[in-house]
């Protein structure tokens, strides 16, 4: 079985690029059928969250990537799952300071900055980042 391989099951669920500390954070109704479409756009290079998506680009390692579950429930509505996504978010962006968040842009000059804290993560990994960033 995959390690990207989960049950159908509502859950708050990040991908974590392990050597940059890298998380994306996403909440879901069915995990299994989430994570499916994240890694197949990923593979694709068409996933919409840009500085995910660039940071798979120049690491597609896989080895170098984990899916984890954060929690699961039978009891949150679906608004309920996206008030927790957006609260660990911010809280981990917050309280979390060693990891890059992959999903916190709200605008152009986010995504940038995202891009930048990667790009100086990886070269303290001794690797090149390389991204095309349009205005």
């Amino acid at each position: 079985p995959s390690k990207f391989q989960f049950e159908p099951v509502a859950a708050l669920y990040a991908i974590k690029h392990v050597p940059t500390q890298s998380l994306y954070i996403g909440c879901t109704t069915n995990l299994q059928k989430r994570m499916r479409v994240h890694i197949s756009k990923l593979r694709k290079g068409v996933h919409p969250t840009l500085p995910l998506q660039t940071l798979w680009n120049q690491c597609p390692n896989e080895d170098e990537w984990e899916a984890i579950c954060l929690l699961t429930t039978t009891t949150h509505t679906k608004t309920e799952l996206h008030d927790l996504e957006s609260s660990l978010i911010t809280r981990a962006t917050r309280e979390l300071p060693e990891y890059i968040m992959l999903n916190t842009y709200k605008n152009e000059e986010d995504n940038l900055a995202t891009l930048q804290k990667l790009e100086k993560a990886l070269r303290v990994l001794g690797e090149t980042f390389s991204y095309k960033y349009k205005r």
